[in-house]
């Protein structure tokens, strides 16, 4: 499952795709039921209730999508969880922005070391016994 703020206007969803809308009378957080439909619990249970003869082309009626009860706790605590999930996954995306940048930057120094002729110097000079013998 996906959050999204601020979808585009006409946006088109693929067919197994769908788009959740909550209604602003239902007393239920986002960032809980956000968490609650990406539990294993709740993903076992749509898988459970979905049909169709291929494993990887199952697919859940709107009616039993609609039919899985659901345990809403009170408001203050989904809050409080969905703040919590909130920061943890900003946390993980902040370090996954850190170990990409770090990546980038190694493979631009591994870039710029092979195009100098840094790399296979090295290379040449850890292996010349075997390429002497490889050449005679």
């Amino acid at each position: 499952s996906a959050l999204v703020r601020n979808p585009p206007r006409r946006l088109i969803i693929p067919d197994k795709l769908w788009r959740v809308i909550r209604r602003e009378a239902t007393n239920v957080d986002l960032e809980f039921l956000h968490a609650l439909f990406s539990s294993a619990g709740f993903r076992h249970e749509v898988s459970r209730r979905a049909s169709g003869t291929s494993a990887s082309m199952k697919n859940i009626s709107q009616e039993k999508f609609l039919d899985i009860q659901i345990t809403v706790p009170p408001w203050e605590q989904q809050c409080a969880y969905g703040a919590s999930a909130k920061h943890f996954r900003a946390s993980v995306q902040n370090a996954q922005s850190g170990c990409t940048a770090r990546v980038e930057n190694l493979f631009e120094s591994l870039l710029a070391r092979a195009f100098t002729g840094e790399l296979t110097a090295a290379l040449r000079e850890a292996h010349t016994e075997e390429l002497c013998g490889a050449a005679s």
